[in-house]
């Protein structure tokens, strides 16, 4: 028979081992600041080993009736015995993340627990407190520069024969985008140093009133440069260089997702927008087309960015007296050369595959209405590609992903120089084309915040604008120039598919995502 005094030290033992269990694993299974950081994947592999150690452990007590004690951090009161330890449990480590960080004050050998969370969930939550953010850039996005290449195409015939020029004169227009590019690095500091919503607000306001400018405008061909030109730069603050600063600072964990979706409303519109200007050109003239434009701007745009863009604070800045090693610094990485001449090819292909569009198609021999019907396909294949680009970049390595996207453009313009003519293989070139297109923005955004941060991220991403810019620039005049020299599309199509390859080549070298990125 037992003696009663062991005994009772037994049971006294056993429940200080349980108080211990329960307090180390009740409290470090619940959300806390305190927490260590971990990837969802890796959880479930913790809480099993956890659970088969515990048995081990009480297996143990039971057989030898002595205490044995895990080296879990315990704050009890029966916590002061020094047991045998359980061996330390392996690092985890989650896709291009490295090793998770370990909390200074957890004690060696200590197991620390965080509430697993699901992709869906953090972009429920981030989305929860910043959707107003999210809709006012999918409708100033929308509405505003980015919009711009696609809607020229439909000008270019009405102003040929209303005038008399010729695709090639008025394709000169987008030289414009030269001096919006020079106008980028600059603007990029300043939405830096003052954040981005007044910058957007009067570059809409200025969009609008060129736009009605435009519309009232005699056949003047160097009026025409200058209007343009003029809704060119100041529309450079409705692009990705102001939108994608906000959407940085909201939406830091699903940034990928999130650029995506402001992005759909430059998807929408690229949808909805040609077919109706095209119906609004053809029953009242080309300048109820620019009429159109302003009236969208005025009255959805510009409203909806002043009441829901919110007041977000500039990005952090270092102190001043570093500003100039660390753009020095900047400037001498390779790897934003690389995003910038990378960006450059891709822009300046698609773009200028667009800006001529509906004449590409009608040269193939496709109905103009049809073209004009045609186009949207551009956008609801980009709306679909900035959706799936933005996943995919949250969970793979965004190089990667890059050269897929292009190659699918790629095989989308070499469709239209095989068989352009054949509607089939035109739609199905149009939505490859739009797959790249949707991509390009979400895949530049996300490339320079993984690797650069988001201190100097205006002033850097103004760079890769610049060289957008002068991509767009010199692709948009070539591919019209072309067509007068050759009196087809087609050599243009073949340089435009070799650029998307070397375009999707080049994102390849920038190797691994930094441990850390630079801002």
């Amino acid at each position: 028979m037992d003696d009663p005094t062991a005994k009772s030290g037994r049971l006294q033992r056993r429940r200080s081992v349980d108080r211990s269990d329960d307090m180390s694993v009740g409290r470090y299974a619940q959300p806390s600041s305190r927490l260590r950081p971990m990837h969802h994947g890796c959880d479930r592999q913790f809480v099993g080993m956890i659970v088969a150690k515990k048995r081990a452990l009480n297996s143990i007590q039971e057989q030898s009736g002595e205490t044995a004690h895990a080296s879990i951090r315990c704050n009890g009161p029966d916590c002061g015995v020094s047991e045998p330890a359980i061996p330390r449990l392996p690092v985890c480590r989650a896709r291009g993340r490295g090793e998770l960080p370990r909390p200074p004050e957890a004690d060696e050998g200590a197991v620390v627990l965080n509430e697993p969370r699901s992709q869906r969930a953090i972009i429920a939550s981030e989305w929860r407190e910043g959707w107003s953010t999210g809709v006012a850039t999918m409708l100033g996005m929308g509405l505003g520069a980015a919009i711009m290449p696609t809607v020229f195409s439909l000008f270019v015939r009405p102003l040929g024969e209303a005038f008399g020029w010729t695709p090639g004169q008025i394709g000169l227009a987008q030289n414009a985008a030269l001096l919006s590019a020079i106008a980028s690095p600059f603007a990029g500091r300043l939405i830096d140093r003052m954040g981005a919503r007044p910058f957007i607000l009067c570059g809409l306001a200025g969009m609008a009133a060129a736009y009605l400018a435009l519309a009232a405008m005699p056949g003047r061909l160097a009026l025409f440069y200058m209007l343009w030109a003029t809704a060119t730069v100041v529309g450079v603050a409705t692009s990705g260089l102001g939108f994608s600063q906000v959407m940085g600072l909201v939406f830091q964990k699903s940034l990928g997702f999130s650029l995506a979706a402001g992005r759909t409303g430059q998807a929408l519109a690229g949808i909805a927008l040609p077919p109706a200007l095209y119906a609004a050109i053809d029953a009242y003239g080309w300048r109820a087309g620019y009429a159109l434009m302003a009236a969208l701007i005025l009255l959805v745009a510009l409203p909806a960015v002043w009441r829901w863009l919110g007041r977000t604070a500039p990005a952090p800045q270092a102190p001043r007296e570093s500003h100039r090693r660390r753009w020095t610094r900047l400037f001498s990485d390779r790897r934003i050369i690389i995003v910038a001449l990378a960006a450059a090819l891709a822009y300046a292909a698609l773009i200028a595959i667009v800006s001529q569009l509906q004449p590409l198609l009608v040269s193939k021999g496709i109905a103009p209405a049809s073209a004009a019907a045609m186009m949207g396909l551009i956008g609801a294949s980009s709306f679909a590609g900035a959706f799936v680009t933005g996943l995919l970049l949250d969970r793979f390595w965004a190089p990667a992903v890059a050269l897929a996207m292009m190659l699918a453009a790629a095989s989308g313009a070499a469709l239209l120089l095989w068989r352009g003519g054949d509607p089939r293989y035109a739609a199905a070139g149009l939505l490859l084309l739009g797959l790249g297109q949707g991509a390009e923005f979400d895949i530049v955004g996300f490339v320079v915040a993984r690797y650069f941060g988001m201190r100097d991220f205006g002033g850097l991403f103004g760079i890769v604008v610049f060289s957008i810019a002068v991509g767009v620039a010199v692709g948009s005049s070539l591919i019209g120039l072309s067509f007068d020299a050759f009196h087809s599309y087609d050599p243009a199509l073949g340089v435009a598919a070799g650029a998307l390859v070397l375009s999707g080549s080049a994102y390849l070298l920038l190797g691994r995502y930094p441990d850390r990125p630079d801002g």
